[in-house]
């Protein structure tokens, strides 16, 4: 099996990852890069984005941009496979802002494999900020390697679990964003960032406004939740309405009650 690191090497997204072997080509995550004041460059990468399509399958670890940003660049009929909440809040998301989705996913589940003729990968479940993460562990030749994807171990998935689950590898490609930070930063947990706000807000009386990604589902479960052992009513803007309904959200002990033009959400 050939690995090669086509873009998110010496950079903050935009990876690009590609496993090849004797009958197939696979890649993994088509991201742009994150300086929002460059254009978008498309990676002269021959068979995916120009020239004949060499390309067997694209699978998407996460719907953040520096991962899925290039996917209405791929040559068409390029098979592309996603976690199926995943493609819910990206193409929620998508929607609300009048921007078409050009491709119809192939929807993976977790620790289900699938085969791309001689390779075979399986998605592996992580937890990360964006809802329904995926790693990857591609197997071809003989060889194992694991593609990570973005992770973390302080949201509400069971980081433990996941090391469990995970196999020893002959290669592993990993995202190391925040390896250089300084070890004074903590990565608070989402159950301990619930009850800070919790202690701190019953303190107060009034509505709380709460500036976040509406992608990030974890978030907001933790902001219901707090709004619930609060006392308070958790309202959500059209936006992240429409995000969580997508993917069938619904609240306990609360009612979220939100108009817009034409749209009600209950």
């Amino acid at each position: 099996m050939n690995i090669k690191i086509h873009r998110g090497q010496n950079q903050i997204g935009g990876s690009i990852i590609e496993a090849s072997s004797k009958q197939a080509r696979v890649f993994f995550d088509i991201g742009i890069e994150l300086d929002e004041d460059k254009e978008i460059e498309i990676p002269q990468i021959e068979g995916l984005f120009y020239g004949s399509q060499n390309c067997d399958a694209v699978f998407i670890s996460h719907y953040h941009s520096d991962h899925i940003g290039l996917a209405d660049y791929l040559l068409p009929d390029i098979p592309v496979y996603i976690g199926e909440k995943a493609y819910k809040v990206m193409k929620a998301a998508s929607d609300y802002r009048d921007i078409e989705v050009k491709f119809d996913p192939i929807l993976i589940e977790n620790e289900k494999i699938i085969e791309i003729k001689d390779i075979k990968i399986t998605p592996i479940l992580c937890d990360h900020s964006a809802f329904d993460s995926y790693m990857f562990l591609i197997e071809a030749n003989g060889e194992t390697t694991l593609y990570t994807g973005d992770f973390r171990a302080n949201g509400r998935m069971d980081f433990d679990k996941l090391l469990e689950k995970v196999p020893c590898v002959d290669n592993l490609i990993i995202e190391g964003t925040t390896l250089s930070r300084e070890d004074s930063i903590e990565n608070i947990e989402e159950e301990k960032l619930e009850e800070i706000a919790v202690e701190f807000l019953n303190k107060y009386k009034g509505p709380v406004f709460i500036m976040m990604s509406a992608m990030n589902i974890d978030r907001v479960i933790t902001v219901k939740n707090i709004a619930e052992r609060t006392d308070r009513i958790f309202l959500e803007d059209i936006y992240t309405a429409d995000i969580t309904s997508a993917i069938g959200m619904t609240t306990a002990n609360t009612r979220v009650f939100m108009t817009g033009g034409d749209k009600q959400y209950k």
